[in-house]
């Protein structure tokens, strides 16, 4: 990065040095807005503190990444747009929490209010085009293109149909690691096989990847190793075969401990998972916890003496009701309890995953006893407190818990917390149903299914006129392909016009000389045509200054140049086309070899320019390959060719002159390159598509060269 960049912001209100992260928003915010974060729940914001809490290396990574390139514009996309800027104001630092903050938080992250959404006149994107733009886009370290993609609807266990590949098996075994981490965070699993019977972890090892494979493995165990890290501070080391490590109890602990193992033998997967999912939301909550209250004193400075952080879990409304009171009994288990409940939960785990039959504990006459009283105590403890059974919202109970509201789903919370048998995730519950609860659970999901049917039912005709709009798309592209010739001619003269608007003749050539060297040119035609790639490369030189203010003098005699003192636009064209026509491959070569010399902040626009020039060339170059039928073999080589000329742009532009006019452009410039990689990456290449994809690129190009000049 750059060595003046700024220190970072809170994402919510602007606090300089942020010390809390949402790993599934890929933002950094405040200890003030962390509170209202953490009590939204973890399927809203995943809140972890960057100085206090437990960190993978690849996830804090992942997290700067995100920050720095701007990953917040996502869920604020909205409020760059003029209908919104008058109408929302985002908080700032000295606002207080509540209700300022805390109801800018919500709209943001619960109702998604301000996140970017595809645009009206845009073309209709399906899931399986937002698909296939996933699977190709992890190919490459572009975290940022595939979070946007993710928001939008993309699936991360979305698998190709000729091998199976998830875009988690294309991440692995392109060796990109941030890319895993994210994908693991919205929900992809790490233990799906592919076609070849091979998982993600294998796919990076066989392409020696030996490092992401074993935290592929970590990844798949991920429930169990943060249970065993809250206990014992340690995890276990998957690389020598030990998947589980479990603290050992004795005494009355372990007959207790014993019981509970004996119920839980006889719960189903499901009911099993369900357990270990709440399980593990309780120790995150109380691990944050004790980091936010260690941190209250220094870093909150808005919200006085209240009880901030939610003494319970805060309810999802994903869950049926009963669920909800006993994930929230939870918190009434004390330490020790919490203890037993975790090893008899890892034993289980250890049991299921090795694939053993249940076998019931061989317990004396007295040891029966002494098993049956520490069952009801354990039932006592989980059923005789009420105090949860009738919330509705816990702000009811107490003025103090003022920050936490309702949980609304936002169909992303992540599903990928390890695996504990046959590569099924481990999802999460309480405690063992009692039949009349079953009969509760299976009415609330019976009328969420009437519901699902009604609103399928009233859709259909919607449906039917999205396919209607899909088919006419399909005939304009066809237009669209036939235009798509002319508007690059037409960019392409507006290019040069600007560039030799811009440029003056260079300093290190007298006019004399030119005068001179013109008339001798005039006179030796022949010699002039070899050395054409020559002077035009020399003479384009000349035209941008060098860093540090010097100049280059052309090594090529003085008699090629042109007969004027700067070069004509048909000129300068006509020596284009022939260069194209003649050595196509070396000029994109050359061109490329100069960015680092010729490309520099002082020479600003007409860098934008030059390189504008050389993205043009490169898809003329698609094209020309695709009227050949050539572009099945090649079109991976022109989608990071293309690519690589557009990271150049962006670059070019400097942070001070990007106004929100521009900003916006080099977002949709972004984009249009992210669908055009995907075109050209795609198992199955539509040379339609393709075309209409680098078209939209073009058009992209030449907005942000003419929005640069406004």
């Amino acid at each position: 990065g750059s060595l003046s960049e700024p220190p970072p912001l809170c994402a919510d209100c602007g606090t300089e040095d942020p010390s809390w992260a949402s790993l599934n928003r890929g933002v950094l915010v405040c200890t003030d807005c962390c509170f209202v974060h953490r009590n939204l729940g973890r399927y809203i914001s995943n809140i972890k503190s960057l100085k206090k809490s437990h960190w993978e290396s690849g996830q804090l990574d992942l997290i700067r990444l995100l920050h720095r390139s701007g990953s917040n514009r996502i869920w604020e996309h909205a409020l760059t747009q003029p209908q919104f800027m008058n109408s929302v104001k985002k908080p700032i630092a000295s606002d207080p929490v509540f209700p300022t903050k805390e109801a800018f938080i919500k709209a943001k992250y619960v109702d998604q209010a301000y996140t970017i959404r595809q645009g009206k006149d845009d073309d209709p994107v399906n899931v399986e085009d937002l698909n296939r733009q996933l699977w190709s886009c992890v190919r490459a370290p572009h975290v940022d293109t595939t979070l946007r993609l993710l928001v939008l609807g993309a699936d991360p266990n979305y698998s190709d149909t000729e091998k199976g590949n998830t875009p988690l098996h294309v991440a692995a075994k392109e060796g990109q690691l941030l890319q895993v981490e994210l994908l693991a965070i919205y929900g992809a699993s790490p233990v799906v096989k592919n076609l070849a019977g091979q998982t993600p972890s294998q796919v990076a090892k066989n392409e020696g990847h030996y490092e992401l494979g074993n935290r592929l493995i970590e990844l798949s165990f991920e429930i169990t190793n943060r249970l065993t890290l809250y206990l014992s501070g340690m995890k276990p080391d998957h690389l020598k075969g030990q998947h589980f490590l479990i603290p050992e109890l004795c005494g009355k602990d372990r007959d207790e401990l014993r019981s509970v193992r004996n119920q839980l033998q006889l719960l189903s997967n499901d009911q099993f998972e369900k357990i270990a999912q709440d399980v593990y939301d309780e120790v995150d909550r109380r691990e944050t916890v004790a980091a936010w209250e260690s941190s209250r004193e220094k870093e909150a400075k808005h919200l006085a003496s209240e009880q901030c952080i939610a003494v319970f879990l805060p309810l999802n409304q994903s869950m049926p009701a009963i669920r909800n009171q006993e994930r929230q009994k939870l918190a009434k288990y004390s330490e020790r309890l919490m203890t037993r409940l975790i090893i008899d939960i890892l034993k289980e785990a250890k049991r299921r995953f090795l694939g053993l039959d249940p076998t019931v504990d061989e317990l004396d006459g007295g040891g029966d006893k002494k098993m049956l009283a520490s069952t009801n105590d354990f039932n006592r403890t989980l059923n005789s407190s009420r105090d949860y059974d009738d919330v509705a919202d816990y702000r009811a109970n107490s003025s103090a818990m003022r920050g936490s509201s309702h949980v609304g789903m936002n169909g992303i919370a992540r599903a990928s917390m390890g695996s504990l048998k046959s590569g099924e995730l481990l999802d999460k519950d309480l405690t063992s149903r009692l039949p009349s609860d079953d009969v509760l659970e299976l009415r609330e999901r019976l009328s969420d299914c009437e519901a699902t049917i009604q609103m399928l039912m009233s859709t259909n005709s919607t449906l039917n006129k999205k396919i209607n709009s899909m088919q006419s798309t399909i005939d304009r592209n066809s237009a669209d392909y036939r235009d798509l010739q002319h508007e690059l001619m037409r960019l392409n003269e507006a290019v040069h016009s600007i560039s030799m608007a811009k440029r003056m003749p260079s300093p290190a050539i007298p006019s004399s000389s030119i005068m001179t060297a013109s008339t001798a040119s005039m006179n030796n035609n022949s010699e002039r045509k070899l050395s054409r790639p020559n002077v035009f490369d020399s003479s384009l030189d000349n035209r941008f200054p060098r860093r540090g203010g010097g100049t280059v003098t052309s090594p090529v005699p003085m008699k090629n140049l042109p007969p004027s003192g700067r070069m004509s636009v048909d000129h300068v064209r006509e020596r284009e086309e022939e260069r194209m026509q003649i050595h196509p491959n070396q000029m994109m070569l050359q061109n490329s070899l100069r960015i680092d010399q010729v490309f520099t902040d002082a020479g600003f626009p007409d860098n934008l320019i030059r390189e504008t020039e050389c993205l043009t060339t490169a898809i003329r170059q698609l094209l020309a390959d695709a009227q050949k039928g050539l572009l099945a073999s090649v079109a991976e080589k022109h989608a990071y060719n293309i690519g690589s000329l557009i990271s150049h742009i962006i670059e070019l532009i400097p942070g001070d002159l990007r106004s929100q006019s521009i900003t916006d452009t080099v977002d949709a410039l972004a984009s249009a390159t992210a669908l055009l990689s995907a075109k050209c990456n795609s198992p199955q290449l539509d040379s339609e598509e393709t075309c209409h994809a680098a078209y939209n690129v073009a058009k992209a190009a030449k907005s942000l060269l003419v929005a640069v000049h406004d």
